[in-house]
């Protein structure tokens, strides 16, 4: 028999169809996303040093961690007065001289900032595990007065690679400070499990665990508790008003649930407030 009363409540059956497709349309979005694994992580306990672009070349090698590297992320530091403007190529090369570029692209910079994060993404296809690599960055500035400073570590968290200045070592022992991350071997949307499943790895390791799974454990356990409160928090409104659920009540709850979990998981993936670039 079909229950009449639910078509005197079509306003509530709207609202949570349309949360339903909102919910599935932004899970969609992000199982879309680019997945990216880090391979070459700088060490948490770094204090960074600003180097200013006053020669308009600078530079890192290093070897390439793995195979498929995918994206490579720095921060950078302007100082530009009104009207003024900072040009950069951000180049990834083989090899210093000669260096063979693989792939490169322009952005110019008009207003000050402290910590710009830059994101480099490009095709995982052009690197292979154990290549000597340079990411160039050949700075063009408007005057004296624009100021582009550059983030490294002066004792050299990367022992198989130099911080270059003009293609050629500066003092030996300094490092630009980058993260290198490669793609997955998953593909999508399975190539979120691989991703936060090495960053579960990560959490074990700068928390000295011996498991890498214990982070992963406290998430899952995280969210059964957020679960069994969301339960409860609905059963309670069940009762206190005058408000029944639908069918789709709780598939609309599931949906909201799932939405939020993967937006904060993959919040850190997101170009927001940073300068993301296409190598090409």
């Amino acid at each position: 028999m079909l229950d009449r009363s639910l078509f005197k409540r079509p306003t509530q059956l709207a609202g949570e169809t349309v949360v339903i497709a909102l919910a599935l349309i932004w899970i969609g979005f992000l199982a879309s996303r680019p997945v990216h694994i880090s391979v070459l992580v700088p060490p948490e306990e770094i204090e960074p040093r600003a180097a200013q672009a006053l020669s308009g070349v600078r530079g890192q090698t290093f070897i390439a961690p793995s195979d498929r590297l995918s994206r490579i992320d720095l921060e950078l530091d302007t100082h530009i007065p009104p009207g003024e403007w900072v040009r950069v190529k951000f180049e990834l090369a083989q090899g210093v001289a000669p260096r063979n570029t693989l792939a490169s692209a322009i952005a110019v910079f008009d207003r000050s900032r402290d910590g710009w994060p830059v994101q480099l993404s490009f095709d995982p296809r052009l690197t292979s595990s154990g290549e000597d690599l340079y990411l160039r960055l050949e700075s063009i500035l408007s005057s004296p007065r624009a100021e582009l400073y550059y983030r490294y570590d002066r004792d050299g968290y990367y022992p198989q690679g130099d911080f270059l200045d003009l293609d050629r070592p500066t003092t030996l022992g300094q490092d630009l400070i980058v993260t290198v991350f490669h793609a997955p071997s998953l593909p999508k949307p399975l190539a979120w499990i691989e991703a936060i499943a090495d960053r579960a790895d990560q959490a074990a390791a700068r928390a000295a665990l011996v498991s890498p799974w214990i982070p992963a454990l406290v998430g899952v356990l995280a969210l059964g508790a957020a679960l069994a409160a969301l339960a409860a928090s609905m059963n309670l409104l069940i009762r206190v008003w005058a408000w029944r659920p639908t069918p789709l009540t709780i598939p609309a709850l599931v949906a909201v649930v799932c939405a939020s979990t993967a937006a904060i998981i993959a919040w850190g993936e997101f170009p927001v407030g940073k300068l993301a670039l296409n190598l090409t």
